[in-house]
């Protein structure tokens, strides 16, 4: 899409000042309301986050993902979508860049590969990081387990998966926050795998650029071979396995809100960043 001749884009300074606006009317607003009212509101905030409900943890990360998918997936899937569909192209890749091939082994070459990675998926990686420790705080643990258990728990987690539209990188930390919330090692396997497989967004490129046939083969392939190792991981994997030498983490529904979260956000970034490049 082009913009009308003589429109300006929207720049960050755009963007503080509709904030610094709104605050202001938010902040103007407040200041007609009683100071009981609002002591009595803020009140009810600070019980929300230091022990929110089970519907209310729910709702919130609902939201979360929803939000958090439409800007760092959702909607620059569909601009490259657009880009994909008019150039038959992809762009340049990430490894070569605008070289004509790929630069040589090297630690250079890994350090800079490893750079240019980080660029493009840190917002993913942030949200991930942020889901899968919300997996832990905001969902009860029971309707969890109960929820992925079995084969249905396997297509659950397929579903879910199908609109995340993530890497395997950026799956890693909501598929560990799974499994250490107590949904089921196979369906975390499943969640982690179909990511990847059956994004949505993947088979469109395919069919921009390679067209619409291998797009289908794709499609094929990804659904069988989610299918089987869904079967597979529902048979084999036991609903309470963890990695050998991890501690089952406590229940943290009872811990304050916030606290609760950025310990587990913490955790998983050291747990899991320092292997994502090898990925």
């Amino acid at each position: 899409m082009h913009r009308p001749h003589g429109q300006s884009a929207v720049t960050k300074y755009d963007y503080i000042a509709f904030a610094v606006l709104i605050a202001l009317m938010v902040w103007a607003a407040a200041e007609k309301f009683p100071r009981d009212k609002l002591l009595s509101a803020w009140d009810g905030i600070v019980f929300f986050f230091a022990r929110h409900s089970a519907w209310g943890g729910i709702v919130c990360f609902i939201a979360l993902a929803i939000v958090g998918l439409f800007y760092v997936k959702w909607s620059p899937y569909y601009a490259a979508a657009h880009v994909a569909a008019e150039d038959h192209t992809l762009g340049t890749s990430i490894v070569s860049g605008n070289l004509p091939a790929s630069p040589k082994v090297s630690l250079q070459a890994g350090f800079a590969y490893s750079i240019a990675y980080f660029k493009v998926i840190w917002q993913a990686l942030l949200l991930a990081l942020a889901l899968g420790a919300g997996i832990e705080v905001l969902l009860p643990r029971a309707r969890l387990s109960h929820f992925f258990a079995g084969w249905k728990g396997s297509l659950r987690a397929t579903g879910f998966a199908i609109p995340s539209m993530m890497c395997t990188c950026c799956g890693a930390p909501i598929a560990v926050g799974m499994i250490d919330a107590g949904a089921g090692a196979s369906s975390a396997l499943v969640y982690w795998l179909a990511n990847p497989i059956l994004n949505p967004a993947v088979l469109v490129f395919i069919g921009f650029v390679l067209g619409w046939q291998g797009a289908a083969l794709r499609l094929f392939v990804g659904v069988a071979l989610v299918f089987v190792l869904a079967n597979l991981a529902a048979r084999f994997v036991s609903t309470d396995w963890h990695p050998p030498g991890a501690a089952i983490r406590p229940d943290n529904t009872n811990r304050p809100l916030l606290l609760a979260w950025g310990d587990g956000f913490l955790r998983l970034g050291v747990q899991l960043v320092p292997f994502l490049p090898s990925a």
